[in-house]
């Protein structure tokens, strides 16, 4: 059988330039959510159709992302409230490139998700202000925004420029909020495809359906804040806590 980093090193690369001609900032998402176990198998149904992000030799990378809400976590209710044109803010650094962004996520809606985002640092050192930028995008008072969970994990993002999709793949998950308090999550993997249209017949959907994994809503900051704020309204993201629990019992099944 060929191991994980064999299957990553079969895929055409795609360099970071390339890639961002597929840059899609006003785009419809789905989202997948498996055991990690099956990913090296989804990997191998996306090989002929994918080419995979290459940046100095590497192939998976590390995200480290900070997420800011207010004082009361409106963003978070907003979301667990289901409201349109919702929002999420967050200081994202790409450890690859040495590059940071704080980047603001906005579900309209028209089920069209939209990102705008300013660079921050970047390898020589420079600093960016970003006052403005927040006061454009955000509805709230940028005093009032703190960190509220930071995410860890690792990423796999394949292009493919004929059906004008990116699709990352995401695991290795790891939630923390200030304070120490923290969960780790291994056997969770999270699958996103990004389109600049409504398309349901794309390789990876098609193999998505192979395996019987159907899309669902899934935000990190949101089950994140759930799984490690016990204060927090649960029931909003039942689906996704009782997903989780699935796959972690499966593990424990198959050990």
């Amino acid at each position: 059988m060929t191991s994980f980093s064999g299957i990553l090193q079969s895929f055409q690369p795609i360099s970071l330039n390339e890639m961002d001609e597929v840059e899609l900032m006003n785009r419809v998402d789905k989202k997948y959510v498996f055991h990690s176990s099956l990913l090296p198998t989804l990997l191998s149904e996306f090989l002929p159709y994918y080419r995979i992000l290459e940046i100095e030799g590497k192939r998976e990378f590390a995200y480290n992302t900070t997420y800011f809400d207010t004082e009361t976590c409106e963003m978070y209710h907003q979301h667990s409230q289901g409201k349109l044109n919702r929002q999420k803010l967050r200081l994202r650094l790409y450890e690859i490139t040495g590059t940071s962004y704080l980047e603001v996520k906005i579900n309209n809606n028209k089920g069209r998700t939209i990102k705008e985002r300013i660079k921050t640092w970047d390898p020589t050192g420079t600093v960016i202000e970003t006052e403005d930028f927040l006061r454009e995008q955000v509805p709230f008072d940028i005093a009032s925004l703190k960190p509220a969970l930071y995410t860890f994990f690792k990423r796999i993002t394949l292009v493919s420029g004929e059906f004008k999709e990116r699709v990352t793949l995401d695991f290795d998950i790891r939630f923390e909020v200030p304070g120490g308090k923290a969960i780790s999550l291994p056997y969770l993997s999270i699958a996103e495809t990004k389109n600049d249209a409504h398309s349901h017949h794309t390789p990876m959907m098609d193999a998505m359906k192979k395996y019987h994994v159907l899309p669902m809503s899934f935000s990190k900051y949101c089950v994140g804040s759930a799984l490690l704020n016990d204060s927090f309204k649960k029931n909003p993201f039942k689906p996704q806590l009782l997903k989780i629990e699935k796959l972690k019992n499966y593990t424990l099944q198959t050990n």
